[in-house]
């Protein structure tokens, strides 16, 4: 992102706010989704908040995101799911807490 930013303090706060303020509704979108068996909402809600994660670089949720999007569009469900929703769901509050807390630590998984 700082790349993106080039160098650019306010940008970088901004982006950081928006993702605080909007994500944590994304990811109970996509939680929510799981639960209910909707699975094309939940590919939906994985679609439209991968590119934040990708943005802030949250560690391991590259690979993690892409794979429940893609069990969600295609409806090819694997026994992983669960887990994988588990680790998105816990590992990206605590990046928007980190963020809240404007923690310089890097962001891991729980």
């Amino acid at each position: 992102m700082e790349e993106l930013a080039s160098g650019s303090e306010d940008f970088v706060q901004s982006m950081v706010e928006t993702f605080v303020e909007h994500s944590p509704k994304q990811v109970q979108d996509l939680v929510d989704a799981y639960q209910k068996g909707d699975y094309k909402m939940m590919g939906d809600a994985a679609h439209r908040i991968k590119p934040s994660l990708d943005l802030f670089e949250i560690k391991g949720m590259k690979e993690v995101i892409r794979s429940v999007e893609k069990q969600g569009r295609y409806g090819d469900i694997k026994p992983s799911l669960s887990n994988e929703i588990e680790l998105f769901r816990n590992t990206t509050l605590a990046a928007i807490e980190a963020m809240t807390n404007n923690s310089d630590e890097e962001i891991t998984e729980p």
